[in-house]
């Protein structure tokens, strides 16, 4: 079995640590070739085994889950200490660096598309609307800052626009910063709703549910490591009371 982590967890052993705020082609090459490997090595999955078991029920997890489902026959379980948007996808997000932006977008459009193919609205489905960024900062360093990130993005092809404190103003009149401040105006950013988006990632993944192929456990926090006698891990122990365990080799 595989174990996917979307949140960095204490050990590395056989993990894939994964930031939740970013997508990109290492996600999709990953899955592609554990789906390869996995299937050569497939058992029959019974109600508490499964090929590959993904550690976190937020939008890069439940995703993991998805791709994993309709691009193979690999059952999938979905694990996580709380519920769906507990962590980081329910704080918010962030714009992730260069090149992991413009990839993150394109996949997003994608999805987006491919909704719209089904007959419906993507920014009823998910809250995906384009709407534009606006970062602001009050100080020197602030702006130093917001620089960085201009420059990082327009090097990965995105626009993005470096404001003074009176262009801001001229944007966005009702915010005052000091003369040092500013903002950074990324027009082509695109916003939506976490919570919907999960709910359909959710119900899409559970379609597969009654060929036997994919169950969410949530509340159900991995408590610790069954290690054997050299140190490696074994297997992760996934309830308070020790009573379910999800191995992976």
């Amino acid at each position: 079995m595989f174990f996917l982590q979307a949140a960095p967890p204490s050990t590395t052993a056989l993990l894939l640590l994964l930031n939740p705020r970013y997508v990109t082609d290492f996600v999709l090459e990953f899955v592609q070739n554990a789906c390869s490997l996995l299937l050569k090595l497939k058992q029959p999955p019974t109600s508490h085994s499964y090929d590959i078991v993904v550690v976190g029920a937020g939008i890069i997890g439940l995703s993991i889950a998805r791709q994993l489902l309709i691009s193979s026959d690999l059952s999938v379980a979905v694990v996580d200490a709380a519920v769906p948007c507990s962590g980081a996808t329910g704080a918010g997000a962030s714009i992730p660096p260069g090149i992991f932006a413009m990839r993150s977008r394109q996949l997003w459009e994608k999805f987006a598309h491919d909704i719209k193919l089904q007959g419906l609205d993507p920014q009823d489905v998910l809250g995906w609307k384009k709407t534009g960024s606006l970062l602001v900062g009050k100080t020197s360093d602030d702006m130093a800052v917001l620089k960085g990130k201009v420059d990082q993005l327009s090097k990965a092809g995105l626009k993005a626009e470096l404001l003074s404190s009176l262009d801001l103003k001229k944007v966005e009149p009702l915010v005052v910063v000091g003369e040092e401040g500013g903002g950074a105006f990324l027009p082509n950013c695109y916003q939506l709703d976490a919570r919907r988006s999960v709910a359909y990632i959710e119900k899409e993944n559970r379609k597969y549910a009654k060929e036997g192929r994919y169950r969410e456990y949530y509340n159900q926090p991995v408590t610790g490591w069954l290690r054997s006698g050299n140190g490696e891990v074994d297997a992760g122990q996934g309830s308070p009371t020790g009573d379910r365990e999800f191995q992976f080799f």
